[in-house]
């Protein structure tokens, strides 16, 4: 608990709303000018004009805009108003003029963006990403202040109070949200009548079997074996939490069991909710046996929380490289194999660029 409160200062001065803004900033200079096929020149810029989309939602031949461009351009910049109002909340600044300075800000980085993008072959100035980006700006900016004026005046002193308390409690409870928030991904929730009959279509009510309608899908080793070993490392954190609450002994793995089973039938239970997810009875088999598995390393003896930290790593470990190398049929495919994409982080992005990302990034959290 001691090296707990050392490192929190240092934490959030690194954290600190002003730095992180300042790398979102890059980010999306970075996220913006890829593939940097930038060409200074007369000719470069006088054809990226004629390409422009001059008027706000409408494209140079009369058509409507994507409206998943349209999202992504308003999620990029979400991030940066709600920074930087957080940024002036640790101020006192005046809700007007941090979002008139959210907006301000927004549109000068966007300009910038939109600018150097009349320099490339392949990225094309947009006007209707320049309101956009603007929207987002302002979106976060208020997301922030509600934040930083609610939220963390109200809850902040509560939540470092119970970091301190009960950190392992807390960290519990940020997994189960982060198994939930997976679940749910890409966050395409659907309450569609016809949607949901498909959805029961592809439930698969007995684990390893076939669905309701349809043939039972190939068998995906790598992929549950990283499913029983991620599931071992919750158990893990729960087994955790409730011994530092006093909980021993069979009470102690039977309870961190239930916990996991409950976790996994709720995650399931939403993807009927979820266009392109299947819920299947196989995750609720494994994360039983990878929760009995979790709470037989954790409970077993008189373990602290540090010495579970060799054991959760190598679990992670194998979890990883047992979803990562499927199927696990292994062959050199040449130097032609590594194309830029796999080099160059988000770039396949860029290739097909669309809300989904969200998806990507959430498994990756």
């Amino acid at each position: 608990m001691i090296a707990f409160r050392e490192e929190t200062p240092l934490l959030r001065r690194a954290l600190a709303p002003s730095r992180v803004g300042s790398l979102r900033s890059l980010f999306v200079l970075y996220g913006t000018t890829i593939p940097f096929d930038l060409v200074p020149g007369g000719e470069t810029v006088a054809e990226g004009w004629s390409k422009a989309h001059k008027t706000p939602r409408i494209g140079p031949g009369g058509e409507r805009p994507s409206l998943t461009d349209a999202v992504t351009n308003v999620l990029l910049f979400i991030p940066w108003g709600f920074l930087l109002a957080l940024h002036r909340t640790d101020r006192r600044g005046r809700p007007g003029a941090t979002l008139l300075l959210c907006g301000a800000t927004a549109l000068a980085l966007s300009l910038s963006v939109e600018t150097l993008q009349l320099f490339s072959s392949t990225r094309t100035t947009s006007a209707t990403d320049l309101v956009n980006n603007v929207a987002g700006g302002v979106l976060g900016g208020l997301a922030g202040w509600i934040v930083g004026r609610c939220v963390r005046t109200e809850m902040g002193p509560r939540l470092r109070r119970g970091l301190e308390r009960e950190p392992l409690t807390v960290l519990a409870l940020a997994v189960a949200i982060g198994v939930l928030l997976w679940s749910v991904s890409p966050f395409d929730l659907t309450l569609d009548v016809d949607d949901l009959k498909s959805s029961i279509k592809t439930l698969r009510p007995v684990p390893f079997g076939p669905p309701l309608r349809g043939e039972t899908p190939p068998l995906r080793p790598g992929k549950q074996v990283a499913t029983l070993l991620a599931w071992a490392m919750i158990c893990g954190v729960i087994v955790s939490a409730l011994r530092a609450k006093g909980w021993r002994g069979a009470r102690l793995a039977a309870a961190s069991v239930g916990a996991v089973l409950l976790l996994a039938v709720a995650s399931e239970g939403v993807q009927l909710l979820v266009r392109g997810r299947a819920t299947d009875a196989t995750t609720i088999l494994l994360a039983f046996v990878g929760g009995t598995l979790g709470a037989g390393i954790a409970a077993s003896g008189e373990r602290s929380p540090r010495s579970l930290v060799a054991p959760a790593l190598a679990i992670w470990t194998g979890a990883i490289l047992a979803a990562g190398l499927e199927p696990w049929h292994f062959r050199w495919l040449g130097w032609e194999a590594f194309r830029e994409h796999h080099l160059l982080p988000f770039l396949h992005y860029f290739e097909r660029t669309n809300v989904y990302a969200l998806a990507d990034a959430s498994l990756q959290v």
